[in-house]
C-alpha cells in the first residue's frame, strides 16, 4: 500500500499465507479495531512507513494473535504510534521494532502469551513505551502490562534514548533487558 491516508477498520484478517496487513513506503494510515491473526507472518507489518496509527476503536482494541512471526513488526519506520491493542499468542515477539525510531505504544496495551519477548527493539531509538497521547490524560496508560511471555517482558538490543514508563511487567524469563 503506497498511497496515503487509508483507513482499516473493524475488519477481521486471519489465515493469510503471509503478512496479515502490510504497509510499505506508506503514511498517515489508521488500522483500528480489527481483528489480525493466525497468518504464516506477521499480524501487521510496517516497512519504511511513517505517521501511521494503530488504535484500539473506542473500547474495541485492535486483536493481533496467533500469528506465526511477530504480532506487530516496524522495520526502518518513524513516528508511527500504537496504542489500546491486545497482542497476545504469536509465535515470536509481541511487538518488535528494528532500526526504527520515533515511535510510540501509548494507552492500554496488552502484550501476552508470546514465544519471544512482550516488546523487543533492536537498533532502534528515541521510542516511547507508553508515554500519553496527545489528549489523553495519564491515568489511562495505567492499563498496559506485558507478561507470560517466553524471554524478556521488553528487550532492548543497541537501542539508546529509548521512554518506558507505567508497565506492568510480570512471569517473564527477564522483567526488563536493557
Amino acid at each position: 500500500q503506497t498511497d496515503s491516508s487509508k483507513l482499516l477498520e473493524n475488519a477481521q484478517v486471519e489465515a493469510n499465507g503471509g503478512n496479515g496487513v502490510m504497509l510499505e513506503e506508506s503514511a498517515d494510515n489508521v488500522i483500528a479495531g480489527n481483528r489480525i491473526g493466525q497468518n504464516k507472518k506477521n499480524g501487521v507489518f510496517l516497512y519504511e512507513s511513517r505517521g501511521n496509527e494503530i488504535p484500539g476503536e473506542g473500547q474495541i482494541a485492535n486483536q493481533i494473535y496467533e500469528n506465526e512471526e511477530h504480532g506487530l513488526q516496524l522495520d526502518a519506520s518513524r513516528d508511527n504510534f500504537i496504542y489500546d491493542n491486545e497482542i497476545r499468542n504469536n509465535h515470536l515477539d509481541g511487538i518488535r521494532f528494528n532500526y526504527s525510531r520515533h515511535n510510540g505504544i501509548l494507552g492500554a496495551v496488552k502484550i501476552g502469551k508470546n514465544g519471544g519477548d512482550g516488546i523487543r527493539l533492536v537498533g532502534s531509538s528515541w521510542n516511547y513505551l507508553n508515554a500519553p497521547p496527545l489528549g489523553r490524560s495519564g491515568a489511562s496508560i495505567r492499563n498496559s502490562w506485558t507478561r507470560d511471555n517466553g524471554g524478556s517482558g521488553i528487550h532492548l538490543i543497541g537501542s539508546p534514548g529509548n521512554s518506558i514508563k507505567w508497565f506492568q511487567i510480570s512471569n517473564q524469563k527477564v522483567g526488563v533487558f536493557l
